[in-house]
Formats: C-alpha cells, sequence, structure tokens
C-alpha cells in the first residue's frame, strides 16, 4: 500500500552520541567539494512519519513518531498510533511505547521531544495538526507531557501544559521548558499575516491552561510571518552555550534570536539568518524542521515519497545579519 512519508535528513549533532561525534562525517564529494548524505537507517512500518529526536540518557537516539501518513483520508486517528522508538550503536530500530493519547480525541501527535536532568521525556503533542484550528482558531488541544520512564518504559504521564494551538518545537533550561508554537489564529492582524510564539513553563507544571492570545501570561515572544505565500511560522528551538535561543520560521525561512538578561526577560529578539530568494510553491507535505545546527554540524528534512529513512546529511553556511524584526 503506498503512503505518503518523510524522507529526513537528520544533522550530525542529533546523531553525534550515537556515532560518537562528528568525526565520521561523510567524505566530500570530489566534483562539488560538498559533502553527501549517507543513509542511517531505514524505519520500520511502525514510524512512517519520524519528527522529533533527542539522545536518550543512555545514548541512544529516541525518534518521535507522530505517524501523520498513516491517517486516512476524512481520519481523526492515525492507522498506525504514535508512539516513540530508539535506534542503538548497532543502527536497530526497537519500538519502546505509544504516546499517552488526549481521551477526548484519541489521538497523539509527538514532534519536539527532549530529555530532562532527572531523565524525563519532555514532549510536544501536536494535537491539532491534522486537524486545524477551526475557522476562527477556537479548537486548541495541543499539549506539552512529562513522561516519567521506568528504563524504557512508560511509568507516569503529567500535562505540564495544554489547550495550545499549534506547539511544534521544545527546549529545556534552568528549569523551565521553551516552546514554539508555530500558529497563533486567534491573534488577528490587520495584514492578515500569521502570528506565532515562544512560550515558556516551568518543568515541574502541572495542568497549566494556555489561552493562545497576547494576555497568555506564559507567552515570551511573538513573531510575524511575512511570506504571505506561506503562512507557517515558527519550528525548530534551540539554545547556544551562551544561552541566546534561535528559533526557525518555516515560511520566511529565517533564523531568529532571543537574547535575555539574569532574570529571564527578553532584551532582544532580532533576524540572525535568513535565505537569500523566495519562492511561491509551498511543500505538499509539511514537516518540523531541524534544530538550528552548533558550528561544524547541521541538519535538514525534506518531503519525499519513498519509505522512511533516516540519513547524514551535511552543514551548510548563513549569512547573519543585523536586522531587527516587525513586532507582532
Amino acid at each position: 500500500m503506498s503512503r505518503k512519508s518523510i524522507l529526513v535528513m537528520a544533522g550530525f549533532a542529533a546523531l553525534a552520541a550515537v556515532l560518537g561525534g562528528c568525526g565520521r562525517s561523510p567524505a566530500p564529494s570530489s566534483a562539488t567539494g560538498l559533502q553527501k548524505a549517507q543513509l542511517f537507517v531505514e524505519l520500520p512500518d511502525f514510524a512512517v512519519t519520524p519528527d522529533g529526536m533527542a539522545i536518550a540518557p543512555d545514548g541512544d537516539l529516541l525518534l518521535a513518531c507522530p505517524n501523520f501518513a498513516s491517517y486516512a483520508k476524512g481520519a481523526t486517528k492515525p492507522g498506525v498510533p504514535a508512539r516513540f522508538v530508539k535506534i542503538g550503536n548497532d543502527r536497530k530500530v526497537r519500538d519502546l511505547f505509544e504516546c499517552p493519547i488526549l481521551a477526548e480525541t484519541g489521538r497523539a501527535c509527538p514532534m519536539g521531544v527532549e530529555f530532562g536532568p532527572q531523565g524525563d521525556l519532555f514532549v510536544v503533542d501536536n494535537q491539532n495538526w491534522a486537524s486545524g484550528n477551526g475557522p476562527n482558531g477556537e479548537i486548541n488541544q495541543g499539549r506539552i507531557l512529562r513522561l516519567r520512564l521506568d528504563g524504557d518504559k512508560l511509568a507516569e504521564t503529567i500535562v505540564v501544559a495544554k489547550g495550545i494551538s499549534h506547539p511544534n518545537g521544545l527546549r529545556l533550561r534552568n528549569g523551565q521548558v521553551y516552546v514554539s508554537v508555530s500558529k497563533l489564529p486567534k491573534v488577528k492582524r490587520p495584514d492578515g499575516l500569521m502570528v506565532s510564539a515562544v512560550y515558556r513553563f516551568p518543568m515541574d507544571g502541572r495542568d497549566i491552561q494556555v489561552k493562545n492570545t497576547l494576555d497568555d501570561p506564559n507567552l515570551l515572544a511573538t513573531f510575524v510571518t511575512e511570506n504571505k505565500y506561506a503562512q507557517y511560522g515558527l519550528d525548530g528551538i534551540v539554545f547556544d552555550s551562551k544561552g541566546n535561543l534561535f528559533v526557525g520560521n518555516f515560511g520566511d525561512g529565517k533564523i531568529l534570536k532571543l537574547t535575555f538578561d539574569d532574570k529571564g526577560n527578553v532584551t532582544g529578539n532580532t533576524l540572525f539568518a535568513r535565505r537569500t530568494t523566495t519562492t511561491r510553491s509551498i511543500p505538499s507535505c509539511r514537516v518540523s524542521s531541524p534544530r538550528p545546527p552548533p558550528p561544524r554540524c547541521g541538519a535538514r528534512m525534506e518531503c519525499a515519497w519513498t519509505k522512511p529513512t533516516i540519513s547524514m546529511w551535511p552543514t551548510f553556511p548563513i549569512t547573519p545579519s543585523p536586522r531587527s524584526l516587525p513586532a507582532a
């Protein structure tokens, strides 16, 4: 049975612990001087749509699989339940457990993931990725989950935050969970452009209700997608070693930089890098963009009509820009 699936071009940063660091990077092509992608692993049928990745405390690579490609036309639940899998040094894929579903929808949509300092797995559950948020942004069921594990088994599920419109990626820092929210459809602008945001929640929070408006107490910063042909906002999110937060605007092809003072207040929101060309074409399927790479390692994701695989992919240069961003 044919299905649309995702070819994940995973960066060395995510695979470093599995491969022993960036030292085993692909050899450059003699013709172009660029490195070529290499197949890392082919995913089995229970992992038809991979998304977020994180290095587990034991050094294995954990992969969140929302399995969006298994939804039949008009279906509200996947044909293959969303789950987590692990890939070890032997490059074998092991099925761990299904992601806890939301009772009112009967589904789970795990995307961004990261392990906390105590070994708990923090997960973005983007409930409305496939169903949408309704004509006026009134349907908002996304969650931030904290999964307590006993080895590779799920021991307890804690809902940190709920009612989020379109949560996507997350990162942990200093006891806080930082979440990229790709769409705030309740927030209307006169020009009709999409607003997205970064939210911040305490790691030990429970059942924090999000309103998806500019009045949310956990709202940290907002962004506007200026490309009217691709109205989709923030996606990837990562901190650098100095505590600066970088987020990727999917629709605009930008990387934005947030800076903070000692109390965690935002002191800067500027453009760090952007693509040099624009296009009206929109991918036939959307995927979570990679986390912005550290120096020497990079990542990309692409859509393809193929069996899901994970491949190593080289870094690519970006040009920094000092231009400040327009306010939301």
